[in-house]
């Protein structure tokens, strides 16, 4: 397959229109699965990605949510685990369900970041085989 040399053998990256859609998808879906609160973080990281276009304090952004949310969750259960020590059973999970929508914004944070900045970056537009670059 020939690369086209107007091009430069650079796919472009995805137009505006399109980043909008994805961000609105991702808030949505994240609204049906993972509640308001992961709705919300999803659309801030989208805007400070798409209207603000600060990718790297995006990423700062949702580096941050995710180190901050799940090292609280951990921290909490393993404190109340040792101070109430719980007995074995299925019905342990049920006593941190206040975990689940901390966690939910940890994984809109992310996935939302991972999504804008993969449509948004240029990328070669076929990748060149080992035997073929020399």
């Amino acid at each position: 397959m020939k690369v086209d040399e107007a091009t430069d053998g650079v796919r472009p990256a995805a137009t505006r229109s399109v980043r909008i859609a994805v961000a609105v998808s991702a808030a949505v879906a994240f609204l049906i699965v993972g509640g308001p609160l992961a709705a919300l973080t999803s659309a801030a990281v989208s805007a400070i990605a798409l209207v603000l276009q600060r990718t790297r304090v995006g990423l700062v952004l949702a580096a941050g949510i995710a180190s901050v949310g799940w090292a609280a969750v951990s921290g909490l259960i393993i404190a109340l685990e040792w101070r109430n020590d719980y007995a074995n059973g299925p019905d342990w999970p049920l006593r941190f369900t206040w975990a689940a929508p901390v966690s939910w914004i940890v994984v809109a944070a992310i996935t939302t970041q991972v999504l804008l900045s993969v449509i948004s970056a240029h990328r070669p537009a076929s990748p060149v085989p080992a035997s073929d670059a020399g």
